[in-house]
């Protein structure tokens, strides 16, 4: 069976986000992001918006709407009722299918090994955050594939990364060939992962 998805990130809603949102319960899924040319993105969701329901069915949690999602079939149009500024509105969204993202994201990394990464800690005084490469063994894959120490990884296909956590999120879901936007001695590059 193919796993259906909508191109979102979801967190759960907390009893001080669901304060803050002016909701009624701490219950459903808060988008983090929305993928670029996803089909969440051309039903209008947008990152903030709470989902409380999909196809009338109410989300209680990010796991509960993973569920939901992951067993639609490919190509069927749901309704997801979502919380956006003070009003409930509904979208009608195409699912879509689910990549193969587990080992796209172990292909990337392997394409990595040989190089540490660390959180900067602190963003850089002209380009900001992002995920620092602390070593890179000479004749590593990391190593020929371009990435070098010291070098300060800003974003995945134009995806920005403050942490290592975001950086392997980013990889898993940047598709069979990603873009490194690096800072490397004060000039900016990319790197093309393939």
């Amino acid at each position: 069976m193919r796993r259906g998805r909508l191109g979102i990130n979801i967190q759960d809603v907390t009893p001080e986000l669901a304060e803050a949102l002016e909701l009624d319960s701490a219950e459903g899924a808060v988008v983090t992001q929305v993928d670029n040319g996803s089909s969440a993105e051309s039903a209008g969701l947008v990152a903030g918006d709470v989902i409380m329901a999909v196809d009338e069915k109410l989300v209680s949690s990010s796991a509960a709407l993973r569920n939901l999602i992951g067993l639609a079939r490919v190509d069927d149009e749901v309704e997801i009722t979502v919380f956006r500024d003070g009003e409930q509105r509904s979208f009608n969204a195409l699912i879509g299918e689910r990549s193969t993202a587990g080992q796209t994201e172990r292909r990337l990394l392997s394409k990595l090994l040989g190089a540490r990464f660390q959180d900067v800690g602190r963003a850089h005084p002209y380009y900001g955050e992002g995920v620092s490469v602390v070593n890179v063994e000479q004749g590593s894959p990391a190593w020929r594939n371009g990435l070098r120490s010291a070098d300060l990884i800003l974003a995945v296909n134009r995806h920005r990364v403050s942490t290592t956590r975001e950086l392997k999120q980013a990889l898993s879901e940047g598709g069979s060939t990603v873009a490194l936007d690096v800072i490397r001695a004060d000039a900016r590059i990319l790197l093309v992962i393939q």
